[in-house]
């Protein structure tokens, strides 16, 4: 038989007349498989057998996986016995076909997996799993043959044929995670290389491999760095990278941002496997690489040569190139793309990680992440706040970066000598960190008001970490976190309560006991609430229910019976040393672990009576009312109405708290008046019949104060008469509610009522119970503010003491305050005295005080009686024009309240809450923003709605200047994030400049057009009302502002570019118009033959199309006959034309 002559391309074996497919094509792949069984082919007893092998492995994908097994085992068989044979035509055919095998197989997926037997996973053979090894291991045992024959006869086409088919193994995804599939492929590349001189060919196929795949970028730098090992691959290697990198010169490298990313791979593969081969070549090659433009290239050579750095010894070799890598790094944190500046961000993460930044490298880093916590790019900012953690947590100065160790660093330089240049660079690069550490504190307090969630989270991680390390302002920055904890992210919420734990347990030692362990927690929280605010206070609670529901370290503590027991020993002063301060948090934490591990309706366990006469003792002491005022507080909270010596505890409350120090002078009202607030709910929560209580604390109480009206008697009497009535009406209430559930009244209804069945007695019982609790509650209110009533008897008391301009301050805010609980009980209290509420919110009329109080117990109102409200509500603007900045915030935060939930429908008024963006209050401009941030959730399309009466009105007032109004509308535009909503706005506000003849009205109804965001339905909307504002276009502003909307448009991508043109050529063509040539000529003009060519054909063939159009409809109408109906309209009865 002729010697095998390998081809071209494996098809073009069919052209050389040596096959007969016509034979086997309709032949069983069974019948093929016995006929290729057992034999050697090309040679004379297997050269029957070439056409069925040749048409098995070109059907190879149809064959059924016991087909294909069983084909690759024949193959498998005839190659050993090509190689015991050892003639050339054997091994060079079953080489030509194993390789044609793993072309055809390239892109077959494997098979899945079948369970065989109890308890086993066998897998069944598949191409990928077993096949392609094996292929492999055949293709391999033939090149590495050493004979004289195959040394000196392998064909050109046979060698490139075989590293090729490796190759083609290569590109699967599957193949290049296993280890030895690569083995196989590494061996018969390098036999390429070293027996067949193919290095040039294969160094190219490589570098096309990594342009195209990115999963194939780690191989072969994994190949490059095995065969840097073997001295006779020196110059394969050394020619593949200058290969890879003068390939990133290319164009279509520049187009495709994916390839330079497969490059970056392989060089960052290469560093991290062996840094002195990048170290060789990253002088006159990697480098130069930055200076391209894919990004992607440039991040993996950043990353790359970050890495190398971490080889120290190598770097000791190269200490030009350290220094050089360093001025790089340096340069590309502030690279043109964010992404690269994001990656090199990281890269010095993992130099600091690895302590491989000097002491003045680290200072310069330090300055220059921190001017990136102003990045423009969220990925960024998220990677310096990240990079700054690192630099903190492995700074090599000091475990602190406080300003107290600064100076103590500086006071031990003094006493040395001024020689040690060293040590002195040292300190003054530890002083640049810290002060760049404190900058960076307060701009990630900054952040924590940022939109973005990421932004938020690490700023957390970040403040968390910065008061580890006792950074200056990081306790006030970490403070400032706590009402994060209420944010409506999950991420950010768990972000701030993790820090808050963090903070609390920081300073507790791993070998301490449990008794330690609860100590010093109540002492951080003890740090904690000192000196917190009312809303941060309210964090804390829900940061300890929260952590009390976790399994971590803190919340394993609170739910300790010994946490719980130094608790209750702190709060009765068992504990030795237990200031008062620290009494006061333990109350605090008490009631937030006992309302986390209770019900949602109250206290659940009964106390004992021994725990509720320590709250009660700790509550009728006159030392310290704020921790009286905490103890009524705690015993609201965890003391049931059922507990032994509740009723006991009330009436000693009530005598010691209330009646006693009524009118004691030497309790100021600043903090009396919280406690008798506290004392009154105590009452209500633990007595069984208030009521009683109530009514003789009241009697006794008054007329004390009837004979002696001192100043602090009237107030503190006015108070109790409010609360109580509130406090009354919450008591009725919540027996109703018990009436309604009570399953003895419901059991009696259903044995009633035997005749009906169980669905009707159910709807009986709940309709009737429901009514009977209404009316009592309606009686309830009747009688408690009723003429005939003690509170009734009072009202025009309070009303007077509210009215009285003589006086004091606090006596007044306490009987605004009282008026309106008491308006609060019954709807014809509120009827009488809504017009004295509201005279109260006018500066001439009361103080500040009382005004921020009169406005919140409005809003109060508003829910309570809304009908009676809704016609004063507009008059609730004006105090948002209130001199004082404490009055404008709370009538900000009532109208927020009431708007937002749907209260307070958002008018013309809204204007008022426009210009509070820009209040000379900062508190108030975040109040303002919050707002329109929530009004934006809303649904309905708020902002869209209001926005131009909005822009109308801030026109027209003189009180704003432009600069205020330019701002308010970037800020109230902004929100308009939907395509449609900029089409309806240019739809609502075109036609407005026909509507006005103030040219100050024209820019601005321009300016904001300007704003919006254009796609092309809203700039045809801007095109087809261009008779509306062309002649408006003769004012030099009104004429910028449509000239900066044709330069936005024309840089959109996905923009209509004729239209674009279009709408940028009328408004030139209008600019542009002679002197005695009218307006209306222009536009007449740009109607019929548009201002571009395009417009012009695209106008004509619409007018055509238009025309036609209009004479088929006219005679459809012809052919049809119009009925009329029989009405006087139709028949002109009437007489009118």
């Amino acid at each position: 038989m002729n010697e095998f002559v390998i081809p071209l391309h494996f098809e073009e074996l069919e052209k050389q007349d040596i096959l007969d497919l016509a034979r086997v094509r309709y032949r069983s792949p069974k019948e093929n498989l016995r006929t290729v069984k057992g034999v050697s082919w090309w040679t004379e007893e297997g050269e029957h057998a070439v056409s069925e092998l040749y048409w098995l492995v070109k059907t190879f994908r149809d064959l059924s996986n016991n087909e294909k097994q069983e084909l690759v085992e024949r193959m498998r068989e005839a190659v050993e016995k090509a190689v015991k044979l050892r003639k050339l035509s054997a091994l060079k055919s079953t080489g030509f076909f194993v390789a044609f095998l793993i072309n055809v197989a390239e892109d077959l997926e494997s098979e899945p997996v079948a369970a065989k037997g109890k308890g086993k996973q066998n897998q069944e053979w598949s191409w990928t799993a077993q096949g392609l090894e094996t292929a492999l291991r055949c293709l391999t045992q033939i090149t590495e043959q050493k004979n004289d024959i195959a040394e000196n006869k392998y064909t050109e086409n046979f060698t490139s044929m075989s590293w090729r088919a490796a190759l083609t193994a290569m590109e699967r995804s599957s193949a290049v995670k296993n280890s030895a599939l690569m083995d196989l492929v590494f061996r018969i590349i390098s036999v390429g290389i070293s027996r067949w001189a193919q290095s040039m060919p294969i160094s190219a196929a490589l570098v096309h491999l990594v342009h195209r795949q990115e999963h194939v970028a780690p191989s072969v730098a994994t190949l490059l760095i095995k065969f840097n090992r073997k001295p006779d691959f020196k110059d394969f290697v050394d020619s593949t990278i200058a290969e890879l990198c003068s390939s990133a010169r290319l164009s279509d490298l520049n187009r495709d941002t994916s390839a330079g990313k497969y490059l970056g791979i392989v060089f960052s593969t290469i560093a991290t496997g062996d840094a002195a081969l990048l170290a060789r070549y990253s002088k006159e090659l990697v480098i130069p690489l930055l200076d391209h433009e894919p990004y992607t290239l440039r991040s993996g050579v950043v990353d790359a040569l970050a890495t190398s750095t971490l080889d120290q010894q190598v770097m000791g070799e190269y200490e030009d190139l350290r220094a050089e890598i360093y001025d790089v790094l340096v340069a590309r944190v502030c690279d043109v793309n964010a992404f690269t500046r994001s990656r090199t961000i990281q890269a010095w993460m993992r130099l600091a990680e690895a302590h491989v930044v000097t002491h003045y490298e680290l200072a310069e880093l330090a300055q220059l992440v921190t001017d990136r916590l102003h990045d423009k790019a969220a990925a960024v900012r998220k990677s310096a706040l990240q990079l700054w953690q690192v630099i903190m947590e492995h700074n090599p100065f000091s475990p602190t970066l406080s300003r107290q160790m600064v100076e103590t660093a500086k006071e031990s330089a003094k006493g040395e000598t001024s020689e040690d240049s060293k040590k002195q660079a040292g300190l003054n690069s530890y002083v640049i960190v810290v002060e760049n550490a404190e900058l960076a504190v307060q701009r990630a307090s900054n952040l924590l008001k940022s939109d973005s969630v990421t932004d938020v989270v690490e700023a957390i991680n970040m403040l968390s970490c910065s008061r580890k390390f006792q950074v200056h302002g990081a306790d006030s920055a970490v403070r400032s976190i706590l009402t994060l904890i209420l944010a409506r992210d999950k991420a950010v919420s768990d972000a701030a309560c993790r820090c808050i734990e963090e903070n609390l347990c920081q300073d507790q030692s791993p070998e301490a006991s449990t008794k330690e362990l609860s100590t010093s927690l109540l002492k951080s929280l003890v740090l904690l609430v000192r000196s917190a605010t009312v809303g941060e206070r309210v964090c804390i609670e829900s940061c300890i229910k929260r952590l009390y529901a976790s399994d971590g370290h803190a919340g394993s503590l609170i739910k300790s019976t010994t946490f719980s027991k130094i608790l209750w020993d702190v709060i009765s002063g068992r504990a030795g040393g237990a200031l008062s301060e620290i009494r006061k948090v333990a109350c605090i934490t008490l009631g937030a672990v006992t309302s986390a591990s209770g019900t949602e309706d109250g206290p659940s366990s009964v106390v004992s009576s021994k725990r509720i006469a320590i709250l009660t003792s700790v509550a009728v002491q006159h030392e310290d009312p704020a921790l009286a005022r905490e103890a009524c507080s705690l015993i609201c909270r965890i003391v049931p109405r059922t507990s032994p010596g509740a009723e006991e505890a009330a009436c000693e409350i009530v005598d010691k708290v209330l009646i006693s120090s009524a009118d004691d002078g030497s309790v100021p009202n600043d903090f009396w008046l919280p406690l008798a607030e506290q004392a009154l709910n105590a009452t209500y929560a633990i007595s069984a019949q208030p009521e009683k209580l109530a009514a003789d604390m009241i009697h006794r109480i008054g007329s004390r104060t009837l004979q002696k009206p001192t100043e602090w008697a009237v107030t503190r009497f006015v108070f109790i008469i409010g609360h109580t009535a509130v406090r009354q009406l919450v008591f009725n209430e919540e027996r109703a509610r018990e009436l309604s559930r009570s399953p003895t009244i419901e059991t009696e209804s259903r044995t009633n009522g035997d005749n009906k069945g169980d669905e009707e007695i159910e709807d009986v019982v709940g309709v009737s119970l429901g009514a009977e609790a209404d009316a009592a509650v309606e009686r309830g209110e009747q009688e408690l503010v009723g003429e005939g009533s003690i509170l009734g008897r009072f009202a025009p008391l309070v009303a007077k003491v509210a009215t009285d301009r003589n006086a004091s301050d606090v006596q007044r805010a306490a009987a605004a305050s009282s008026l309106a609980k008491l308006m609060a009980v019954h709807s014809f209290m509120c009827e009488h005295y809504v017009r004295l509420m509201f005279s109260l919110l006018d500066p001439s009329n009361a103080p500040p005080v009382v005004r921020g109080n009169s406005i919140v117990a409005l809003g109060d109102l508003s829910f309570r009686h809304p009908n009676i409200l809704e016609p004063w509500s507009a008059k609730m603007y004006s105090s948002l024009r209130d001199e004082d900045p404490m009055v404008r915030r709370y009538t900000l935060s009532t109208l927020t309240h009431l708007i937002l939930n749907d209260m307070v429908k958002v008018r013309g008024q809204v204007v008022e809450l426009v210009l509070c963006l820009k209040d000379n209050d900062e508190r108030l401009q975040a109040l303002s923003k919050l707002f329109f941030h929530e009004l934006s959730r809303k649904g309905g399309n708020l902002i869209y709605n209001i926005l131009p009466d909005t822009l109308s009105c801030l026109s027209q007032r003189k009180d704003v200047d432009r600069g205020t109004y330019r701002e308010v509308m970037k800020f109230l535009v902004s929100f308009l994030d939907k395509s449609r909503h900029a089409e309806g706005m240019v739809d609502k506000l075109c036609p407005r400049f026909r509507a006005s003849d103030e040219v100050q009205e024209w820019r601005d109804l321009s300016f904001v057009l300007s704003l919006l965001p254009y796609q092309d339905r809203a700039l045809r909307g801007l095109m087809d009302n261009f008779k509306t504002y062309a002649d408006k276009l003769d004012d030099a502003e009104v004429r910028e502002n449509f000239e900066a909307i044709a330069a936005k448009v024309r840089h959109l991508p996905k923009i209509d570019k004729a239209l674009a043109a279009e709408f940028e050529a009328s408004i030139k063509r209008i600019a542009n118009r002679k002197e005695d040539e009218d307006v209306k000529d222009v536009i007449q003009d740009l109607d019929m033959y548009g201002a571009t060519p395009k417009a012009k054909s695209r106008s004509q063939s619409v007018s055509k199309s238009t025309l036609a159009s209009t004479v088929k409809t006219s005679r459809r109408k012809k052919g049809r006959r119009k009925v009329m109906p029989l009405t006087p309209t139709a028949l002109n009865l009437s007489g009118e034309n």
